[in-house]
């Protein structure tokens, strides 16, 4: 995907189940992306942490619904990203 979409700066992937192992590569595959829905996924923290190391660009990142987030990530983006 990065070979043939080298400027992607927005994901949207809802309702996936195994996402996690992909949406770190992605993350670490397109560090300006500026907006991730990872909504009703199987995301942990450390994916979310992941995100916000890799993508500094990131200004939008939507988590609703993820069961297996904690408090804690609100942390990793505390600093200006819309984190809904």
């Amino acid at each position: 995907m990065v070979r043939y979409c080298p400027h992607i700066l927005s994901l949207t992937v809802n309702r996936c189940d195994n996402i996690t192992k992909s949406i770190e590569l992605v993350a670490r595959s397109y560090p300006n992306l500026v907006s991730i829905n990872v909504r009703d996924t199987d995301v942990t923290d450390a994916t979310i942490k992941t995100i916000a190391s890799m993508c500094p660009e990131l200004k939008y990142l939507c988590n609703n619904d993820c069961i297996f987030l904690t408090d804690d990530p609100e942390l990793a983006v505390a600093h200006g990203y819309y984190y809904s």
